[in-house]
C-alpha cells in the first residue's frame, strides 16, 4: 500500500481544514458578540444579587471573617460571572491599598453615591458590619417598593399596549378598505375622515421606520434604565403618578 497522498486528495484536506478554521473562528467570533452583548446591554449584576452580596458580606464580618477572606468566599459562591470578577476586582483594589468605599466607587454603575458614603461613614466609625446591614436593609426596601411600582404600571402599560395594537390594526387594514368605498361616492368627505384616511396612509407608507424608531426607543431606555440613575428617578416618580 503506498503512502502517496494523490492531488484530489490533498485539495479535498486542505479545504476541509479551510473549512474548519473558518468555522472555529465563526464561532469564536458569535460567542464574543454575544459574551459583549451580554456585558453592555444586559444586565450583567441585578441589583438583587447586590444586595444579597451586601447582606452576606455583613454577615461574614459579624462573624469575624476578615474582609479579603469574605470576598474570596463570595466569589467562590456566585454563580454569575459578572459578579465574580466584580468581586474579584474589589478584592485586588482592597488588597492594593484602597478602603471598600474608595474601591466601591471605582464601579458607579453598581454602587451609587449613597451606598459609597455610607460605607465611608462605616469604615471611619469602625462597624463596617453594621453599616453593611443597614445598606442591606435599605436596597431590599428598595427593591420591594420597586416591585410595588412595576406591579402597579402593568394595568395601564397592558391598556396603552392593547389600544395600540387595535389603533394600529384600524389604521392599517380597516381604513384602507373603507378608503377605496370612499373614493366611490363621489363626493367630499368630512374633514375628520380626511384626516383619518392621511394618517391612514402615512404609517402605511413609514410602518418601517416607526418599527425601527420604536425599536431605537425600547432599546435606548432599556439602557438608560439601567446606567442612568437620574432617567430611573425619573420614571419611577412619573410611574407613580399613572392610574392603576
Amino acid at each position: 500500500m503506498t503512502n502517496r497522498i494523490t492531488r484530489p486528495t490533498a485539495q479535498r484536506l486542505r479545504r476541509d481544514a479551510r473549512r474548519r478554521s473558518v468555522d472555529t473562528q465563526a464561532r469564536f467570533t458569535l460567542g464574543r458578540v454575544c459574551e459583549l452583548l451580554a456585558t453592555h446591554l444586559g444586565n450583567p449584576v441585578s441589583s438583587a444579587e447586590l444586595a444579597r452580596f451586601t447582606r452576606q458580606l455583613a454577615t461574614l464580618l459579624k462573624a469575624g471573617v476578615a474582609l479579603l477572606h469574605a470576598f474570596d468566599m463570595l466569589a467562590q459562591s456566585t454563580s454569575n460571572p459578572n459578579l465574580r470578577r466584580l468581586l474579584l476586582a474589589l478584592k485586588q483594589a482592597i488588597a492594593a491599598g484602597s478602603g471598600l468605599a474608595d474601591a466601591l466607587r471605582k464601579h458607579p454603575r453598581y454602587f451609587d453615591a449613597l451606598y459609597c458614603n455610607l460605607i465611608a461613614v462605616g469604615e471611619h466609625a469602625g462597624s463596617l458590619d453594621t453599616t453593611l446591614e443597614q445598606v442591606a436593609n435599605l436596597q431590599e426596601k428598595r427593591q420591594a417598593l420597586q416591585a410595588r411600582v412595576k406591579k402597579a404600571m402593568t394595568y395601564p402599560v397592558l391598556v396603552l399596549l392593547v389600544g395600540l395594537g387595535v389603533s394600529a390594526v384600524l389604521l392599517l387594514k380597516v381604513v384602507p378598505q373603507f378608503q377605496s368605498l370612499f373614493a366611490g361616492f363621489g363626493a367630499q368627505l368630512p374633514l375628520f375622515t380626511r384626516q383619518v384616511i392621511a394618517v391612514s396612509e402615512w404609517l402605511i407608507d413609514y410602518t418601517g421606520v416607526m418599527l425601527l424608531l420604536a425599536g431605537g426607543g425600547l432599546l435606548a431606555g432599556h439602557w438608560a434604565w439601567r446606567r442612568k440613575p437620574a432617567f430611573k428617578l425619573w420614571a419611577l416618580r412619573h410611574a407613580l403618578r399613572l392610574p392603576a
